[in-house]
């Protein structure tokens, strides 16, 4: 066990200034992701109009792209040949897009008669759609090249946890925007919330660009492996990623761990009213932070005896058990303050999403050793067909069941007793079903044990070979 253990640590460490910037590239999307998770949906219903039906068919027409986009261009960026590499260059110019292209939904068009929800109605679903499309396009290009640097830079399980650490704790920070958030949106008015997600927007915008220049790439990992195949072979490769294990166990991991975090974190005003408790939003978003990120200490001692895929198993079945145990006392006494609790449950389960780097990583370190190429933007794009539309396919589900139960927008508490009823079954079965595909990716996970041990000491090897083979133009990263 202590060697399985051990083998978590093995291989390249990152520099410590790489790994602050890191930090800073992709935390810094959250100064202004919390707050526009929180009152986008809120925003586009109650204020700028935009009916629930033409919310979902945006959605529907988007989902397409929003998956295809990021299959094209993760076989693309692979593939790149520039003297920055193959992640920098499109970090470093994407970031020059992000202010005009996030702001777009927040500055109603005219002729969209603001507020007014049966006035202007095709210029503002045109609208809506435009800023999915425009906004999705930039950030698909800076989010598959992070993503795709992280398993690049190490081989390390521990270092890519460590990583995915450093982006937790950065969303953290963001995520105590939580606390004034709904006093700008409230007290300050829409105008002062503008210019605080035009700061945010422009902090994240910075971060990027600047550490673009600090992260560096691994060429020597690829450049000595390259191989110049047609279109069509890539297109082969790419179908067949999805008759593997380790990729279908790592995109159904990140879809079921996304879906809860964007369950809690987007429609927090919405299970508030479903718990009984107006402006219940602040403590659905407190109670999630603080199990959410309470529980990271947690899996750092839980890790340390026991291997990364049993301990996702033990927290999420723990966690369906009191879920289902909290729900059920709440039908039973006809209480929805019990259900309080859920929340708690459900930010501790999704927690694990933690490890989905690791899991990930692994599939593209097995994937070199079959293949000998890296290939991190393709399996990126290709697990896009699932996990990237995460967004629109949880947000289809929250309005589609609010359509069904008959929940009237911007009326808050003057509802039905049936629709507060509706809106915890929608939260609690969302969240118990995303537990289920979390224990089934871990089923089908090929890397445990001795299959663990076996895939670092090869690709170690591998990687050895490749940094003997390498010229001095094709290494940019220390070996120290």
């Amino acid at each position: 066990m202590i060697e399985k253990i051990d083998t978590q640590k093995t291989g390249r460490k990152v520099p410590s200034k790489q790994v602050a910037a890191y930090g800073f590239m992709t935390g810094s999307a959250n100064i202004v992701g919390v707050a526009k998770n929180l009152y986008l949906f809120v925003y586009i219903t109650d204020e700028f109009g935009l009916q629930l039906e033409l919310f979902i068919l945006a959605n529907l027409l988007f989902f397409a792209y929003n998956a295809l986009n990021d299959v094209l261009f993760g076989i693309y960026a692979d593939r790149t040949r520039h003297k920055l590499g193959r992640r920098i260059p499109y970090i470093r110019y994407g970031s020059l897009f992000i202010v005009v292209t996030n702001m777009l939904i927040w500055f109603p068009w005219p002729g969209t008669y603001f507020g007014v929800p049966d006035a202007g109605v095709i210029n503002k679903f045109i609208q809506y759609l435009l800023y999915l499309f425009a906004m999705d396009t930039v950030m698909t290009i800076i989010n598959v090249s992070i993503n795709a640097w992280l398993p690049e830079a190490t081989e390390s399980e521990e270092e890519r946890t460590k990583m995915s650490l450093i982006n937790k704790m950065s969303i953290l920070i963001g995520g105590l925007f939580v606390l004034i958030v709904p006093m700008i949106y409230n007290e300050g008015g829409l105008d002062v919330f503008r210019v605080f997600l035009l700061i945010g927007n422009t902090i994240n915008a910075l971060c990027l660009f600047v550490g673009s220049f600090i992260i560096k790439e691994r060429p020597e990992l690829y450049k000595t492996s390259f191989k110049d195949i047609s279109t069509k072979e890539i297109f082969k490769q790419f179908a067949s990623l999805y008759k593997k294990n380790a990729f279908l166990s790592s995109i159904i991991f990140g879809f079921a761990t996304a879906t809860m975090v964007m369950l809690l974190n987007n429609y927090p005003k919405q299970l508030g009213y479903g718990l009984g408790l107006e402006n219940g939003e602040l403590w659905v978003q407190a109670i999630f932070y603080i199990s959410h990120y309470g529980m990271l200490p947690v899996l750092s001692l839980m890790v340390k005896s026991k291997p990364v895929d049993k301990v996702i198993v033990n927290i999420i079945k723990y966690g369906l058990v009191l879920s289902v145990v909290l729900f059920s006392m709440s039908i039973i006494l006809n209480n929805p303050l019990i259900l309080w609790p859920f929340v708690g449950v459900a930010g501790a389960m999704a927690t694990v999403g933690l490890y989905g780097p690791l899991i990930g990583g692994n599939a593209i370190d097995q994937d070199e050793l079959d293949t000998g190429e890296r290939r991190e933007a393709l399996y990126g794009g290709a697990g896009a067909l699932i996990t990237i539309p995460t967004a629109q396919i949880v947000g289809s589900l929250v309005a589609g069941g609010l359509i069904l139960i008959n929940y009237q927008e911007g009326v808050g508490f003057a509802q039905a007793d049936s629709v507060f009823a509706g809106i915890r079954f929608l939260f609690f079965i969302i969240i118990f079903i995303s537990g289920i595909l979390t224990l089934i990716a871990i089923k089908i996970y090929p890397f445990k044990g001795d299959a663990l041990v076996t895939l670092k000491k090869d690709l170690i090897e591998l990687h050895k070979k490749k940094e003997a083979s390498a010229t001095p133009n094709q290494e940019s990263f220390p070996k120290s």
